[in-house]
């Protein structure tokens, strides 16, 4: 349905990963395009049916998108990828719409994406298959004769009137469509011969193929077949020879074909998942990406890819900084984890507002219900139940549990939290992927060092605090996510007891001018945080690809830089929207930077750099090592070493251990005892820096940001990678 926006969350009453889909003017899963193809670009367009439509996949990570990422903007022709493809469609479909469409947008390459079960049941359905109603291909002395489409049934769904059909949040909860295409028509099932009707079907995709391969022909194309897993869901086996079966037909006509089948099922045996959504046949984002990897190398292999494209040199590597489409993409984000999470927390401060009349006892029990519901809503259900287990059992273990077995009780809860994220969690919620996937990735780093710093303070004299402030202390939905890290002390420090409930005036005018300045901040972080996931770092896959060769030395020395501003800005806008937030409910959050250009050591810097995480780790890694009174060396290098396993704990919850196995988190251990060492130098004074404060800041910041490179390591790049940008950078090379 042509210009369709909105939310899907199942199809054909089969639930998916709940995702936003917007459709352009062609009806396509696809970005807003013309006909005409712009200059210096090549095209592809993909074909396809249910795998490669990408419904419960965020649209960047769909197989179309992957595949222009693949290509580097920089030194070759611009790769443009139409996603073509449309759930339920097989062969007679594909043919069809590129007679009438798909020629129009003067494609380079035609990648079509053949499911063999579905392809050979859909245009010549065997006996006993309902199939819907659409225009079919029959065989008539070796020709292909059109039939038309027969009439669609009634749709028997009354049509919702009245006033609240009009607003929006009542039919989201209600699951009524704003808009809803004409309905679907079945072809009823009809009795025959299987085997025979098998062959007429075979018969049928034969001519079907060989008609699209000459049709893209003669449209300028050349036509790539990509045969899927024929079982749902990523099920091993040849369901019915329908494999070997398409293998034969794309061979027999002379189609370069990939079969990507064995992909599929490697990846199974090394990971245990299958690509697929479970229960259906559309790939989840780890088959679109296994799609991609495979469909690129063979087109490299064989020399399809378009003349004058040029591979980039690592994934998402080749990019152009484009500003002027700064505030599409920025629009674009409000569907991502961060547009969400700010959205939702804006509502929560809504209602956290409304119940400023109740006692403070039930404010803080509605700040708990608001945390936890938002934990539901950006991960999953399960989770916050789980969390909130969780987080009983720990107040249970450290406030009930006899002194002698706390210690051990918090221990295995807290291995517990480190290790189930990694191993188990992604399985107990198969459908939810996405933001889902990250927020659990994200919030539960944070929560293990909120969780430790309770059950450590109350160890060594901290008061007891009631249930509900613990309870919201620790799911404080503005920090849950990314921070900034407070312990249950800092938070009920920063939270005075009437700040949602002024009793005069001038209380009420100063509340008011509060929360406005928290919205200010929210916005603030918003665009500063938007500014570096769009804007900055877009060579660092090239400049690591090509050991800094990629760029020029002047230029990879603003890219160094451009590495911290980069995490400065991301990590320092969203903590000002966590600041904004909590402004707007009452709290003081702490901040997360506190201008580290002004550092004149390396010491001064990481107190300034990261300031709720340096503050954690002193107060609850260094010091209870001896601090700088006794093995302050070795304690230096053990806080660093914990902050590079807390990095790279986070990174294998978000890429998986198969994507991140442990040689991989060399990056981590080489920026840690690197920064140690050069800390550790200073401390000792054997690092001499010159007096003036000015230079002293720079070339702090110049040393740091040389011994920051392994921290922002890919995982396909090495150490040699580092060094050889190093010996750039020094003009050694």
């Amino acid at each position: 349905m042509p210009d369709a926006r909105g939310w899907i969350t199942r199809c054909s009453g089969t639930p998916l990963p709940a995702m936003p889909v917007e459709v352009n003017a062609q009806g396509l899963r696809d970005r807003a395009r013309t006909y005409e193809k712009p200059a210096d670009t090549a095209r592809v367009v993909v074909l396809g049916g249910n795998v490669a439509e990408g419904l419960g996949v965020p649209e960047p990570a769909i197989l179309a998108r992957l595949l222009e990422d693949r290509a580097d903007r920089r030194l070759g022709r611009r790769l443009d990828v139409v996603n073509a493809a449309v759930g339920g469609w097989s062969l007679d479909n594909d043919l069809l719409w590129f007679r009438t469409e798909g020629r129009r947008y003067a494609p380079d390459l035609v990648l079509v994406l053949l499911n063999p079960v579905v392809e050979l049941l859909s245009i010549f359905p065997p006996p006993g298959v309902r199939v819907p109603a659409k225009p079919t291909f029959s065989l008539v002395d070796g020709q292909l004769v059109v039939h038309p489409a027969t009439e669609p049934a009634a749709s028997g769904e009354a049509a919702r009137d009245g006033f609240l059909s009009h607003v929006a949040l009542y039919r989201a909860a209600l699951r009524i469509p704003t808009r809803v295409g004409a309905p679907v028509g079945w072809i009823e099932p009809e009795q025959g011969d299987a085997p025979a009707e098998r062959v007429r079907g075979e018969m049928l995709a034969r001519a079907l193929l060989a008609a699209l391969r000459d049709e893209s022909a003669a449209a300028g194309a050349r036509l790539v077949a990509v045969v899927t897993p024929a079982g749902y869901g990523g099920a091993a086996g040849d369901v019915l020879g329908a494999e070997e079966a398409m293998r034969t037909i794309v061979g027999d006509l002379g189609i370069p074909a990939i079969d990507l089948g064995p992909a599929f099922r490697w990846f199974r045996e090394q990971t245990g998942r299958s690509g697929y959504v479970p229960g259906t046949a559309r790939w989840n984002r780890d088959g679109h990406f296994i799609a991609c990897q495979g469909i690129w190398t063979f087109l490299g292999n064989e020399r399809l890819v378009p003349a004058g494209v040029v591979a980039a040199m690592a994934p998402g590597g080749g990019k152009l900084l484009e500003p002027r489409r700064f505030p599409e993409k920025l629009w674009r984000l409000r569907q991502s984890l961060f547009g969400v999470f700010v959205e939702c927390g804006l509502v929560a401060v809504c209602v956290l507002w409304a119940g400023a009349l109740l006692p403070p006892a039930g404010r803080d029990w509605l700040l708990v219900g608001v945390s936890l519901g938002m934990v539901a809503f950006l991960a999953t259900p399960g989770f916050a139940l789980a969390a909130l287990v969780f987080a009983l059992a720990l107040y249970v273990a450290v406030e009930a549990l006899p002194r002698d077995a706390v210690g051990t009780a918090v221990v295995v809860l807290l291995v517990a939290l480190v290790v189930v994220p990694v191993m188990w969690a992604p399985e107990w919620a198969p459908r939810y992927e996405a933001a889902p996937h990250e927020y659990v990735a994200a919030a539960t780093g944070f929560a293990l060092l909120r969780f430790w710093a309770h059950a450590w303070d109350r160890r060594h004299g901290a008061p007891r605090r009631p249930l509900r402030q613990y309870l919201a202390a620790m799911f404080f939905f503005p920090t849950f996510l990314n921070g900034p890290i407070e312990s249950t002390e800092d938070f009920v420090a920063r939270r005075p007891g009437g700040a949602l409930a002024p009793e005069t005036p001038a209380e009420l005018g100063r509340f008011v001018r509060t929360a406005a300045i928290g919205l200010a901040r929210v916005a603030g972080g918003v665009l500063v945080a938007a500014v570096a996931m769009i804007l900055l770092n877009k060579r660092t896959p090239d400049v690591f690809a090509s050991g800094g060769a990629a760029v020029s030395r002047p230029r990879l020395w603003l890219w160094l830089f451009e590495l911290g501003v980069g995490f400065y800005a991301a990590v320092g806008g969203l903590s000002e929207v966590a600041i904004g937030l909590g402004a707007m409910t009452g709290s003081r959050v702490g901040r997360n930077f506190d201008a580290p250009w002004a550092a004149r050591g390396p010491r001064e810097f990481w107190t300034r750099w990261y300031v709720s995480l340096a503050r954690w780790l002193g107060r609850y890694v260094y010091r209870p090592l001896g601090g700088g009174r006794r093995h302050a060396t070795l304690n230096v290098f053990v806080v660093f070493l914990a902050s590079a396993a807390w990095f790279a704990w986070t990174a294998v919850k978000f890429l998986g251990a198969a994507v991140y196995p442990p040689w991989a988190w060399t990056g981590f251990l080489a920026w840690a005892v690197v920064n140690a060492s050069v800390v550790a130098l200073a401390r000792r004074r054997r690092l001499r820096l010159p007096r003036a404060r000015a230079v002293r800041a720079a070339l702090t910041l110049a040393v740091l940001a040389v011994a920051s490179i392994p921290f922002f390591l890919p995982p396909w790049s090495t150490l040699a990678d580092c060094g050889r940008i190093a010996l750039r950078l020094a003009w050694v090379r």
